[in-house]
């Protein structure tokens, strides 16, 4: 991309804190955590902690039109590169929260 970038830090956060984090079964280590992650494709996150539920949180893939206004204002070089490229297109937002529920015992 002539601005964007192909990599970013993504904040990853639990309630309760002390999740484990896991990307496309990849264990990526335990809230609070910040990873660097490619910009350019949609990211879904697990959280797992025992006694918890699953949960997951997901950062989808966007063309912000802001990028493609710019590319068109500043000439045919940006144009060429992002499309060829395919960087109009990265990850929208810069964090992801999982909300653990607890398990429900069965003897309650």
């Amino acid at each position: 991309a002539v601005l964007g970038t192909k990599q970013k830090d993504f904040d990853l956060q639990s309630t309760p804190q002390g999740a484990d984090v896991f990307l496309d079964g990849n264990r990526l280590g335990t809230t609070p955590i910040k990873v660097n992650l490619s910009n350019q494709a949609g990211h879904t996150f697990v959280f797992k902690k025992e006694g918890y539920k699953d949960a997951s949180c997901t950062l989808t893939k966007g063309t912000g039109a802001g990028w493609v206004i710019f590319d068109v204002l500043t000439g045919l070089v940006p144009i060429v590169i992002d499309a060829a490229t395919n960087s109009w297109s990265q990850t929208k937002g810069a964090s992801c929260s999982g909300a653990l529920e607890p398990l429900v015992s069965a003897a309650q």
